[in-house]
Protein backbone atom coordinates (compact mmCIF):
# COMPACT_ATOMS: atom_id res chain seq x y z
CA UNK A 1 0.00 0.00 0.00
CA UNK A 2 1.09 3.34 -1.27
CA UNK A 3 2.02 6.55 1.49
CA UNK A 4 -0.92 8.26 2.17
CA UNK A 5 -1.33 11.89 2.38
CA UNK A 6 -4.37 13.57 3.94
CA UNK A 7 -5.16 11.41 6.50
CA UNK A 8 -5.80 14.68 8.69
CA UNK A 9 -9.00 14.92 6.67
CA UNK A 10 -10.55 12.65 9.04
CA UNK A 11 -10.52 14.80 11.90
CA UNK A 12 -11.01 17.92 9.38
CA UNK A 13 -14.67 16.23 8.11
CA UNK A 14 -15.99 15.83 11.66
CA UNK A 15 -14.44 18.59 13.21
CA UNK A 16 -16.65 20.60 10.65
CA UNK A 17 -19.52 17.98 11.14
CA UNK A 18 -19.29 18.51 14.86
CA UNK A 19 -19.92 22.61 14.72
CA UNK A 20 -22.79 21.75 12.18
CA UNK A 21 -24.54 20.05 15.22
CA UNK A 22 -23.54 22.84 17.73
CA UNK A 23 -25.06 25.47 15.41
CA UNK A 24 -27.94 23.91 14.67
CA UNK A 25 -28.85 22.65 18.35
CA UNK A 26 -27.90 26.55 19.53
CA UNK A 27 -30.48 29.28 20.91
CA UNK A 28 -29.06 31.92 19.25
CA UNK A 29 -30.71 34.31 21.97
CA UNK A 30 -28.61 33.06 24.63
CA UNK A 31 -25.15 35.05 25.14
CA UNK A 32 -23.31 32.04 26.50
CA UNK A 33 -24.61 29.71 23.25
CA UNK A 34 -23.59 32.00 20.95
CA UNK A 35 -19.94 32.61 22.72
CA UNK A 36 -19.79 28.65 22.39
CA UNK A 37 -20.31 29.23 18.25
CA UNK A 38 -18.06 31.79 18.47
CA UNK A 39 -15.27 29.65 20.23
CA UNK A 40 -15.84 26.66 18.15
CA UNK A 41 -15.29 28.84 15.20
CA UNK A 42 -12.05 30.47 15.83
CA UNK A 43 -10.64 27.05 16.90
CA UNK A 44 -11.97 25.83 13.22
CA UNK A 45 -11.10 28.32 11.45
CA UNK A 46 -7.26 28.38 12.75
CA UNK A 47 -6.82 24.55 12.26
CA UNK A 48 -8.67 24.80 8.24
CA UNK A 49 -6.04 28.32 7.76
CA UNK A 50 -3.12 25.71 9.10
CA UNK A 51 -3.85 23.05 6.72
CA UNK A 52 -4.42 25.35 3.57
CA UNK A 53 -1.33 27.06 4.22
CA UNK A 54 0.64 23.30 4.13
CA UNK A 55 -1.61 22.47 1.09
CA UNK A 56 -1.01 25.71 -1.13
CA UNK A 57 2.74 25.87 0.14
CA UNK A 58 3.97 22.26 0.42
CA UNK A 59 2.21 20.19 -1.41
CA UNK A 60 0.91 22.00 -4.44
CA UNK A 61 4.82 22.87 -5.51
CA UNK A 62 5.70 19.31 -5.70
CA UNK A 63 2.97 18.80 -8.20
CA UNK A 64 3.66 21.88 -10.25
CA UNK A 65 7.72 21.09 -10.26
CA UNK A 66 6.15 17.76 -12.24
CA UNK A 67 3.98 20.03 -14.84
CA UNK A 68 0.70 18.90 -12.86
CA UNK A 69 -2.01 21.91 -11.92
CA UNK A 70 -4.39 19.61 -11.27
CA UNK A 71 -5.29 21.44 -7.95
CA UNK A 72 -5.47 24.88 -9.66
CA UNK A 73 -9.34 25.11 -8.79
CA UNK A 74 -8.64 23.31 -5.07
CA UNK A 75 -6.05 26.22 -4.05
CA UNK A 76 -9.12 28.89 -5.70
CA UNK A 77 -11.27 27.13 -2.76
CA UNK A 78 -8.55 28.29 -0.30
CA UNK A 79 -8.89 31.94 -1.03
CA UNK A 80 -12.96 31.67 -1.60
CA UNK A 81 -13.09 29.91 1.86
CA UNK A 82 -12.12 33.36 2.90
CA UNK A 83 -14.85 35.27 2.05
CA UNK A 84 -16.99 32.43 3.03
CA UNK A 85 -15.98 32.39 6.48
CA UNK A 86 -16.01 36.63 6.89
CA UNK A 87 -19.35 36.30 5.81
CA UNK A 88 -20.41 33.70 8.46
CA UNK A 89 -18.05 35.95 10.81
CA UNK A 90 -20.15 38.47 9.97
CA UNK A 91 -23.56 36.58 10.38
CA UNK A 92 -22.17 35.82 14.48
CA UNK A 93 -21.28 39.62 14.93
CA UNK A 94 -24.84 40.33 13.85
CA UNK A 95 -26.29 38.33 16.43
CA UNK A 96 -24.30 39.45 19.47
CA UNK A 97 -24.78 43.23 18.41
CA UNK A 98 -28.27 42.47 18.35
CA UNK A 99 -31.03 42.90 20.92
CA UNK A 100 -34.14 41.79 19.49
CA UNK A 101 -34.78 37.98 19.85
CA UNK A 102 -36.56 37.63 16.56
CA UNK A 103 -33.60 38.97 14.30
CA UNK A 104 -31.27 36.77 16.67
CA UNK A 105 -33.26 33.51 15.54
CA UNK A 106 -33.34 34.42 12.42
CA UNK A 107 -29.44 35.35 11.88
CA UNK A 108 -28.82 32.09 13.81
CA UNK A 109 -31.59 30.53 11.13
CA UNK A 110 -29.23 31.88 8.46
CA UNK A 111 -26.15 31.25 9.96
CA UNK A 112 -27.06 27.36 10.00
CA UNK A 113 -27.53 27.46 6.51
CA UNK A 114 -24.24 29.31 5.51
CA UNK A 115 -21.85 27.08 7.56
CA UNK A 116 -24.25 23.55 6.49
CA UNK A 117 -23.31 24.39 3.08
CA UNK A 118 -19.92 25.11 3.62
CA UNK A 119 -19.56 21.80 5.39
CA UNK A 120 -21.13 20.14 2.16
CA UNK A 121 -18.69 22.15 -0.08
CA UNK A 122 -15.52 21.21 2.22
CA UNK A 123 -16.62 17.36 1.80
CA UNK A 124 -16.66 17.79 -1.57
CA UNK A 125 -13.09 19.54 -1.14
CA UNK A 126 -11.42 16.64 0.93
CA UNK A 127 -12.55 14.38 -1.61
CA UNK A 128 -10.75 15.40 -4.67
CA UNK A 129 -7.70 16.14 -2.83
CA UNK A 130 -7.62 12.19 -2.34
CA UNK A 131 -9.29 11.15 -5.37
CA UNK A 132 -7.71 13.91 -8.03
CA UNK A 133 -4.25 14.70 -6.40
CA UNK A 134 -3.05 11.75 -4.08
CA UNK A 135 -2.80 9.57 -7.60
CA UNK A 136 -0.78 12.20 -8.63
CA UNK A 137 1.67 12.65 -5.63
CA UNK A 138 1.86 8.90 -6.37
CA UNK A 139 2.67 9.13 -10.04
CA UNK A 140 5.63 11.32 -9.36
CA UNK A 141 6.82 10.82 -6.36
CA UNK A 142 7.86 7.39 -3.66
CA UNK A 143 6.89 6.84 -0.55
CA UNK A 144 10.05 8.02 0.89
CA UNK A 145 9.46 12.09 -0.59
CA UNK A 146 6.04 12.12 0.23
CA UNK A 147 6.53 11.08 4.14
CA UNK A 148 9.59 13.88 4.10
CA UNK A 149 6.97 16.13 2.67
CA UNK A 150 4.86 15.01 6.20
CA UNK A 151 7.75 15.56 8.25
CA UNK A 152 7.82 19.76 6.89
CA UNK A 153 4.67 20.12 9.51
CA UNK A 154 6.37 18.34 12.22
CA UNK A 155 8.95 20.60 12.18
CA UNK A 156 6.95 23.61 11.68
CA UNK A 157 5.44 22.70 15.14
CA UNK A 158 6.26 23.01 18.74
CA UNK A 159 6.20 20.21 21.05
CA UNK A 160 3.05 21.80 22.74
CA UNK A 161 1.22 22.40 19.21
CA UNK A 162 1.96 18.78 18.47
CA UNK A 163 0.65 17.32 21.66
CA UNK A 164 -2.20 18.97 21.47
CA UNK A 165 -2.88 18.57 17.54
CA UNK A 166 -2.06 14.67 18.43
CA UNK A 167 -4.42 14.47 20.98
CA UNK A 168 -6.88 16.02 19.18
CA UNK A 169 -6.67 14.34 16.11
CA UNK A 170 -6.48 10.70 17.54
CA UNK A 171 -10.00 9.96 18.56
CA UNK A 172 -10.79 10.50 14.80
CA UNK A 173 -8.20 7.91 13.15
CA UNK A 174 -8.29 4.37 13.36
CA UNK A 175 -4.82 2.02 15.09
CA UNK A 176 -3.24 2.10 11.50
CA UNK A 177 -3.39 6.10 10.97
CA UNK A 178 -2.29 6.34 14.71
CA UNK A 179 0.88 4.05 13.95
CA UNK A 180 1.87 5.64 10.61
CA UNK A 181 1.99 9.18 12.76
CA UNK A 182 3.82 8.17 15.50
CA UNK A 183 6.05 6.22 13.68
CA UNK A 184 6.61 9.53 11.07
CA UNK A 185 7.17 11.99 14.09
CA UNK A 186 9.78 9.47 15.65
CA UNK A 187 11.91 8.73 12.29
CA UNK A 188 11.79 12.81 11.82
CA UNK A 189 12.49 14.01 15.68
CA UNK A 190 13.27 11.38 18.20
CA UNK A 191 13.83 14.00 21.03
CA UNK A 192 10.44 15.26 20.04
CA UNK A 193 9.02 11.64 19.68
CA UNK A 194 9.89 10.95 23.06
CA UNK A 195 8.15 14.48 24.46
CA UNK A 196 4.91 13.51 22.69
CA UNK A 197 4.59 9.65 23.41
CA UNK A 198 5.15 10.88 27.02
CA UNK A 199 1.92 12.76 27.10
CA UNK A 200 -0.47 11.05 24.84
CA UNK A 201 0.00 7.25 25.84
CA UNK A 202 -2.19 7.69 28.88
CA UNK A 203 -4.78 8.43 26.36
CA UNK A 204 -4.43 5.43 24.02
CA UNK A 205 -6.39 2.00 25.22
CA UNK A 206 -3.83 -0.01 26.82
CA UNK A 207 -3.95 -2.94 24.63
CA UNK A 208 -3.15 -0.73 21.33
CA UNK A 209 -0.62 1.26 23.43
CA UNK A 210 1.21 -1.77 24.43
CA UNK A 211 1.32 -2.65 20.59
CA UNK A 212 1.88 0.80 19.83
CA UNK A 213 4.89 0.72 22.36
CA UNK A 214 6.01 -2.77 20.74
CA UNK A 215 6.40 -1.16 16.96
CA UNK A 216 8.07 1.53 17.69
CA UNK A 217 10.18 0.71 20.18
Amino acid sequence: MRYKLYREHKYISCAVNDVVRLIAKTDFTSLTETEKVTKALQGLWAVLAWHSQYEDEILHPMLSQKGVYSYAQLEADHLENKQKIIAIDNLLIAITESSNAEDQIEFGCQLYLRFRKFSAENLEHLDLEEVLLLPEFHRFYSDSELRDAEFEVYKSMSIEHMIHAIKTMFSYMNRQDRFVILNDIKICDAVRFAALWQAIQIDIEPAERADLAHKLS
